[in-house]
C-alpha cells in the first residue's frame, strides 16, 4: 500500500464521529441531529435541519431502522429508546 493510501486510510480512522457512527459534518451525521422522540415525517426533519433531498436520506434512515435506532409510525420517523440513549452518548 503506498504512503498516500497509508495516510488517507488513517486520517478515514481519526474522523470524528457522531454518537451513531457517523462523521460529523456529514449529511447522516446532520440527519441523526435533526432525529427526535417525537414522531416527524422527512419534511420535517430535513426543514429543521436545512436539508435537501438525497438518496442517502431514505438509505440513512433504512440503515437506522434496521438497527433499531429509530422506528417509522406511518410517514413519522422517530428515535427509539435505544437511539435517544445512543444520541445522548449513554
Amino acid at each position: 500500500m503506498s504512503k498516500r493510501k497509508r495516510r488517507r486510510k488513517s486520517e478515514r480512522k481519526a474522523a470524528k464521529r457522531d454518537a451513531f457512527g457517523s462523521r460529523t459534518n456529514s449529511l447522516r451525521a446532520k440527519i441523526n441531529a435533526g432525529l427526535t422522540t417525537t414522531p416527524q415525517t422527512l419534511d420535517e426533519i430535513k426543514k429543521r435541519q436545512g436539508l435537501k433531498t438525497s438518496n442517502t436520506f431514505g438509505e440513512h434512515l433504512q440503515s437506522l431502522r434496521g438497527a433499531k435506532l429509530i422506528r417509522k409510525d406511518g410517514d413519522k420517523y422517530a428515535l427509539t429508546d435505544k437511539g435517544a440513549k445512543a444520541q445522548k452518548g449513554k
